[in-house]
């Protein structure tokens, strides 16, 4: 009999982590499909001759249409899930003008040549280079702006300088940058992914809190499958896009695409599993929630959300931009992004609740701005970009526990039966104001 009730315990951890498995596995299969295309969608859209200011535009426009009341009700989580994961299966990969790229050496010829997709053998324009205490420039025909640029990137510091002085004029009429029909379909496919990406994760985080029953402390122990998901299936992207394009001149990326489309599939099941107890309503949730606002630690603590995501955007939309601009291969793009989640936000969202309970929810928002500052000072001076993994390890204290610290904080704060709603404002101020 004693040995029978000594069993019983474990037993009860073995149902408590089945009743939370679906949970996980949501978790894992959602952040694994996003982690194919999220980290990559910018990059992509620079091949497509999309320029950096165009860009952030399109993300200061998309941020603005953050849905933060899609759902007050957790029953509406499964239906809003399915929707949104079917819609982010609608993936194009446009054809784009890119150039050839070579390494500055000595005496040598560079051609740089406006390229067909998945075709090596392309007609452009020639610029020979020569060596000497400057680069010289002979001009043989027009040159598409954007071809000097890529020259330019594969020079190595001592040699950029020289290169950046001479300029050449563009009167090619073959290129054009941010193509009207490219940049609306981007556009387009941009807004749908980012509109449901963010409704499924203010929906899922506010499931988690419902499913934990109230112990937040728990929360970054579920999210941590999330960045492990993420972790890896993000190395598996810039791999299979760097095997793909081989010595192709233009990057590809559709095994990225299809492979999230494949976890989005799966992650339908998933969440069709989701045990989801059913909450009383809050009567006026606007009501309930506005009453917050009223509360100068509320405005404080979303103040503090608003400037966290600022960085945030700036770092998520440019990183892998700068990156790429320093010579990094899609492989290493992959591996940067991999380093992030297993070496910093797993590590720290297993920890979380631990964290949080020592020193307080406020003090890890300050911990988070303290790291990014010092990630946002390291990338400055950054020259190799295989030192980009290396300095990812703050990642994290500045998302990791941060983002834990957000969720738990959150479902303390938020009146009975709005914690969906609630959860939906605050990351609005996060991913969008």
């Amino acid at each position: 009999m004693e040995i029978m009730e000594k069993e019983l315990p474990p037993i009860k951890d073995e149902l408590t982590f089945l009743k939370l498995l679906p949970l996980k596995l949501h978790y894992l299969l959602f952040f694994a499909g996003n982690s194919a295309i999220f980290p990559y969608i910018f990059v992509y859209a620079k091949q497509l001759g999309i320029t950096a200011d165009v860009i952030g535009y399109i993300t200061a426009t998309l941020s603005q249409f953050h849905p933060t009341t899609t759902a007050t009700s957790f029953k509406s989580t499964t239906n809003s899930s399915v929707i949104c994961l079917q819609n982010n299966s609608y993936l194009v990969e446009f054809e784009a003008d890119t150039c050839a790229s070579s390494l500055c050496a000595e005496n040598c010829t560079f051609s740089c040549h406006l390229c067909e997709s998945d075709s090596a053998a392309c007609t452009g324009s020639n610029i020979s280079f020569y060596q000497s205490e400057y680069f010289e420039i002979e001009l043989i025909d027009s040159v598409p702006s954007n071809c000097i640029e890529k020259l330019v990137s594969k020079c190595d510091n001592s040699s950029r300088k020289d290169c950046i002085n001479n300029t050449i004029s563009d009167t090619s009429d073959s290129y054009e940058e941010n193509a009207p029909l490219q940049l609306a379909l981007f556009t387009g496919f941009a807004s749908l992914f980012f509109i449901c990406l963010t409704t499924l994760e203010s929906l899922t985080d506010a499931a988690c809190g419902n499913a934990l029953e109230g112990k937040m402390e728990l929360y970054g122990r579920q999210r941590m499958y999330g960045t492990i998901g993420w972790g890896m299936f993000a190395l598996l992207a810039g791999y299979l896009n760097h095997v793909v394009t081989g010595s192709s001149l233009l990057v590809s990326y559709w095994p990225g695409f299809y492979m999230a489309i494949i976890f989005y599939v799966f992650d339908i099941g998933a969440i069709c599993k989701l045990q989801i107890k059913h909450i009383r309503k809050a009567k006026n949730v606007f009501k309930d929630v506005g009453r917050l606002f009223l509360q100068p630690k509320i405005l404080l603590f979303l103040l503090q959300i608003i400037c966290s995501g600022m960085l945030r955007g700036i770092f998520s939309t440019y990183q892998l931009w700068y990156l790429e601009s320093l010579g990094a291969s899609q492989l290493l793009l992959g591996s940067v992004t991999s380093t992030q989640c297993f070496l910093g936000e797993v590590i720290f969202f297993f920890i979380s609740g631990w964290i949080i309970q020592k020193i307080g929810h406020l003090n890890v928002f300050l911990l988070s701005f303290v790291a990014n500052g010092l990630r946002f000072l390291l990338y400055s001076f950054l020259e190799n970009p295989w030192w980009a993994m290396l300095i990812e390890l703050l990642q994290g204290p500045a998302y990791g526990s941060f983002f834990a610290a957000v969720t738990a904080y959150v479902r303390v704060i938020a009146p009975k039966g709005a914690e969906a709603t609630m959860q939906g404002v605050t990351l609005a101020a996060l991913e969008g104001i």
